[in-house]
């Protein structure tokens, strides 16, 4: 059976090579759950191979599994930190998130290196403009650690509001005296030419530019159904004429979920739409004569593209690659 999921982490390092090129910028690579499904360990590893030395991840478990294979990277931990996870924190050597002005005071008399968020339209985490004075005050008389200033934008596709956060942010930069710190609000899609930071912080960029998950199944059946008749579940869908269906070995239990239905595939040099319900194991592509039993089906990867998914499905690329 053809697997059904490969990453290809040359392409990765590809991804992170371009970047880099582009940025000219220190890069924070986010691989959070599970490097958007590509494997922490292995992206983490192919990543380190190219250069990069500091990571991105949303709870302690992502921390400490990096922190189990590299003992020299920075890794930030995105999500709010725990009190009583200090210890842990400390020991092994991860940089936690300021973004609830309460918790500072448990910084106090600790040697974690942490990094204030600063909360934008998203509204979602983050200390708001009012706080950070207070912030870098407590910070100044307790010589802590604090290695970066950040932002996550709510906005990056328009252009205007984009703009607005962009500016705020630079206002709140422009009022911190502190020195050698890691300032970053750009993302994947975000300005990596930016003059008032010195990092950048990239997500699905990394695994897109250049496409590293590639989906595969193969026909398990081909058969002709006659005009009229109907084909899986209910019987809602019925042949516009004589016809060639495949059955294919991926159905929503291996994330190809049921809103699928009508996109394309690839097998060998042409698409193939979905037809029909897609069922638990399997779907079925309406297809022609070239197709053969045993031929691999291309459902993600060099032709059918994360681009072309996101705007047939209506969703974003992070949901695509996170549901398989």
């Amino acid at each position: 059976m053809i697997t059904i999921k490969l990453i290809s982490y040359d392409n990765i390092a590809k991804n992170y090579q371009k970047i880099k090129e582009e940025s000219k910028k220190k890069i924070y690579a986010v691989l959070k759950s599970d490097a958007y499904n590509h494997g922490i360990e292995k992206t983490a590893k192919t990543l380190i191979e190219c250069g990069c030395n500091n990571f991105c991840v949303w709870d302690f478990e992502e921390a400490k599994l990096l922190r189990e294979h590299n003992s020299d990277a920075r890794i930030l931990l995105l999500g709010d930190f725990q009190v009583e996870l200090l210890k842990l924190y400390q020991d092994n050597k991860i940089t936690v998130t300021l973004s609830d002005l309460n918790k500072l005071k448990f910084l106090i008399d600790t040697d974690i290196e942490f990094q204030i968020k600063v909360a934008s339209k998203m509204k979602r985490f983050g200390l708001e403009v009012n706080e950070i004075t207070q912030a870098m005050k407590i910070i100044s008389e307790h010589s802590l650690k604090l290695t970066g200033i950040y932002c996550h934008f709510a906005h990056t596709k328009k252009e205007a509001e984009y703009q607005l956060e962009v500016t705020a942010f630079k206002e709140v930069i422009e009022k911190i005296e502190f020195k050698n710190i890691d300032i970053h609000c750009a993302s994947s899609y975000g300005d990596y030419h930016l003059t008032f930071d010195n990092a950048i912080r990239i997500g699905i960029a990394l695994y897109s530019f250049y496409p590293a998950m590639h989906i595969f199944g193969k026909v398990l059946k081909t058969s002709i159904v006659k005009k009229g008749e109907a084909i899986s579940y209910a019987s809602d869908y019925r042949l516009e004429k004589n016809s060639i269906v495949a059955i294919v070995n991926l159905g929503y239990a291996d994330g190809l979920l049921k809103h699928n239905k009508g996109r394309l595939v690839q097998i060998g040099n042409k698409s193939f739409p979905i037809i029909g319900e897609i069922c638990m194991n399997v779907c079925f592509i309406l297809v022609d004569e070239t197709v053969k039993i045993d031929d691999k089906v291309e459902f993600l990867g060099e032709n059918i593209t994360l681009d072309y998914l996101s705007i047939y499905l209506k969703q974003i690329s992070h949901e695509i690659l996170l549901s398989y």
